[in-house]
């Protein structure tokens, strides 16, 4: 696993649409230029640690989603779900 920073640019567009923020609001929200956040976007120009945590907070996503695809919180939830469901199965063969 390996970090792609065109793929990583391509999931912040994503997110940003998602959100649905204009390039420019985004850019403006994260205190860069719109050149900057484009060259991000394109996998052209790393960013700094403190931009990247700026960029996952504003979008509400992780830091690993962004740099790897992975979102940590949704296996975290994935696990729980699974924890529920298995205590509810053993509830019900009680039953």
């Amino acid at each position: 696993m390996y970090y792609d920073a065109k793929a990583c640019g391509d999931r912040i567009r994503n997110q940003i649409k998602i959100m649905g923020y204009t390039q420019e609001e985004f850019a403006e929200r994260v205190h860069i230029s719109l050149g900057h956040l484009k060259y991000i976007l394109s996998g052209n120009r790393r960013f700094s640690l403190d931009i990247l945590v700026e960029i996952a907070c504003i979008l509400d996503v992780s830091i690993d989603y962004l740099l790897l695809g992975q979102d940590r919180k949704q296996g975290e939830v994935r696990n729980k779900l699974l924890n529920v469901i298995g205590e509810l199965s053993s509830i019900a063969k009680e039953l």
